[in-house]
């Protein structure tokens, strides 16, 4: 029975390690994300219509096709999420996925919709790259790195208080 609990403890210590490494260290996925992200840059990678909620929408559904594209995991069953709320519901759910503290290169970032403190009606969500969020630009449907990390806690925290959540892909 010793020598039981003893193993037992010993995988224990072995899986904590293996779950503070992927903490510390971009994993292969998520150098699989920021490589496709960084691809299409410039590219329309959700369906976009500046008339509807895609158009003002489309940072989540841009997110979760590139995890899609870049791993072959449809997050959230189908790889076609539509806000911000069920972007972090499924990431937060999904054994595929960490959240961490400090972000690296590839791993998700996000606000969810509903949170803030009213002065922004929407959040974000973004894939980092090394300068900045890799993200849906609503104006035009496109996926950019337009935003610098200094200015999305500006806008998005300082202003419009939505606390940054970020996931890495296991």
């Amino acid at each position: 029975m010793k020598e039981l609990l003893n193993k037992l403890i010993r995988l224990k210590i072995q899986y904590l390690q293996m779950l503070l490494k992927f903490h510390m260290e971009q994993t292969n996925s998520s150098k699989k994300i920021y490589e496709m992200a960084k691809s299409l840059l410039g590219d329309r990678v959700a369906p976009y219509d500046k008339r509807s909620a895609y158009g003002t929408l489309g940072c989540a559904m841009t997110v979760s096709i590139i995890i899609k594209r870049a791993t072959g995991y449809p997050i959230g069953g189908d790889g076609f999420i539509e806000g911000t709320p069920e972007l972090y519901t499924c990431l937060l759910n999904d054994s595929h996925f960490i959240k961490v503290d400090k972000p690296l290169p590839g791993d998700i970032r996000l606000g969810v919709t509903g949170t803030g403190n009213g002065r922004l009606s929407n959040a974000h969500a973004g894939i980092d790259g090394y300068h900045g969020v890799m993200s849906n630009n609503s104006n035009n449907g496109r996926l950019q790195q337009k935003i610098s990390f200094d200015e999305w806690k500006r806008i998005y925290e300082d202003f419009g208080g939505y606390e940054t959540f970020y996931f890495r892909m296991l």
